[in-house]
């Protein structure tokens, strides 16, 4: 595999994080660092600690963040490169239709990423527990665009949540937070949310707010509900509709004037105040 010569500026860095989560404890001090750029959405940096890394001694770790990061980069031609170094290293055939599934997903070619995952599916047992965890979440992402949408693959995803990078695991519980809302199941959805949010600010992705503001309301936990209203109206993520943000007016409308919201959480934690007081 070509790369390029790094010898001419100094390579990227960013402190790892103490203790060392598990969701980077598998890899090198450099791919490490790579898989903290690629959750905060720097991909370029993770790529050139990949392909550095990789240099210095070949792996399929290193190959697949370098895969990952030129994806995320649209350099779709630069990671299809990469299958035939990852089947040299020897890459199984079950784990190299992964990534063509991820490979496919991205280009939005489902077709074709349903047929490399079906042929994954019939030997997920030979995939290590990182990439069924990204197999199950293939799944979900698949019925999730194709109208066919499942809770089950995310929640089999969110067995191995100790592996995700935060982004994902946030991804992982929006996705499902979606289905879950659009089933009624208002709670869960809600819950989600929190989850979404606990593990991961987004920067760039907004239907996690989206997603606490209608299932919130319907939950009853309005703690947050003006506030990601407004968050979302004022987005510029694609992800938030036009049709998204008009149902966040007129919700809006419906919500009282006065910016004090009794919520359920609130609700629940005075009633727990008022039974201690009969107790004393």
């Amino acid at each position: 595999m070509k790369t390029r010569n790094h010898t001419s500026k100094p390579l990227p860095q960013v402190p790892i994080l103490t203790p060392t989560p598990s969701w980077l404890q598998h890899y090198s001090p450099l791919l490490q660092q790579a898989r903290i750029f690629s959750n905060q959405d720097q991909e370029q940096e993770a790529l050139e600690l990949a392909l550095a890394d990789y240099k210095r001694t070949p792996s399929l770790n290193a190959l697949e963040q370098a895969f990952d990061s030129y994806l995320s980069l649209k350099q779709t031609e630069n990671a299809k490169k990469l299958l035939k170094d990852m089947k040299q290293l020897g890459a199984s055939e079950t784990f190299l239709n992964l990534q063509k599934t991820v490979y496919y997903i991205v280009l939005e070619k489902f077709k074709s990423a349903k047929l490399y995952l079906n042929k994954v599916s019939s030997n997920q047992k030979e995939l290590d527990t990182q990439h069924r965890c990204y197999f199950h979440f293939a799944q979900g992402f698949l019925s999730f665009t194709t109208d066919h949408p499942q809770t089950f693959p995310f929640t089999q995803a969110l067995r191995y949540d100790y592996l995700l990078m935060p982004s994902e695991l946030s991804m992982t519980h929006v996705l499902r937070g979606l289905i879950r809302l659009e089933n009624e199941a208002y709670e869960a959805a809600y819950q989600d949310a929190q989850s979404a949010l606990h593990a991961y600010t987004p920067t760039n992705d907004d239907a996690v707010y989206y997603l606490r503001a209608l299932s919130g309301y319907y939950a009853g936990h309005c703690t947050h509900i003006f506030q990601d209203i407004e968050h979302c109206l004022k987005s510029k993520d694609p992800q938030i509709t036009k049709r998204m943000k008009q149902t966040l007016r007129e919700l809006r409308q419906l919500l009282p004037n006065s910016p004090v919201i009794i919520d359920a959480d609130f609700s629940k934690a005075l009633r727990h105040y008022f039974l201690m007081l009969r107790k004393i």
